[in-house]
């Protein structure tokens, strides 16, 4: 079980890490369809299924005080103060898109969109400075939480898995033992029975001789 766990920890490790972990992690701008019009946005593509990532995005989120409002795969916060972006009241918008849909590996990327105070232009490279600092709130606030927030959640399916392992070769254990002393009970029902077929000849034997005994008698 030892080697089991060694081999399990590797797994998770291999995973968190991974061939393509150059493309993980890193914050990129792009544009992408958001209601119905392709705008200006910055991501990031992490490991991890839509809900477990949706699930981090919020709470990161909530340490920086906002709360949003979740409409499908979009987060929304509106009217809000986020100092660690920019000083001006922003409006941003997430939304969080899974690409990988293998079990062992999902990968989702997170498309960030920000608007200026009333204004619900999103804005583009041209305030590289409001950019910049977003791509480092994903890459050092949102990333390292999401990787080891996969990593637990991975570890736990391996221990879900070892635990159901466990009970079944338990439940083998108990039908084996079953087994065994049924097979114990048919041997000793078994001689039980040659006991006492040999029980039932000695009182035959008994009962033939005692009439033989009457008959000498009479």
């Amino acid at each position: 079980m030892k080697a089991k766990k060694v081999i399990a920890v590797l797994f998770v490790a291999a995973l968190a890490t991974g061939v393509n972990a150059q493309d993980l992690g890193k914050a990129y701008e792009t544009s992408e369809n958001f209601e119905k019009t392709n705008s200006p946005a910055v991501a990031i593509k992490v490991r991890g299924d839509q809900k477990l990532v949706m699930e981090t995005l919020q709470n990161v989120l909530k340490k920086d005080k906002l709360k949003g409002k979740v409409s499908g795969n979009i987060l929304k916060f509106e009217k809000i103060s986020f100092p660690n972006i920019s000083d001006d009241y922003l409006n941003l918008y997430c939304k969080v898109s899974e690409i990988g849909k293998q079990d062992s590996d999902p990968q989702t990327i997170v498309y960030a969109f920000v608007s200026k105070g009333a204004n619900n232009v999103f804005v583009a490279g041209n305030d590289g400075q409001l950019i910049e600092n977003l791509k480092q709130y994903l890459e050092k606030n949102f990333y390292p939480q999401m990787q080891l927030n996969f990593v637990n959640s991975k570890t736990q399916e391996i221990k879900n898995t070892e635990n159901s392992i466990s009970l079944l070769e338990k439940k083998i254990k108990d039908r084996e033992k079953a087994i065994k002393n049924a097979e114990n009970n048919i041997s000793k029902i078994k001689k039980e029975i040659e006991d006492n077929k040999k029980e039932l000849q000695n009182q035959q034997n008994i009962l033939n001789q005692q009439k033989e005994n009457l008959k000498k008698m009479k």
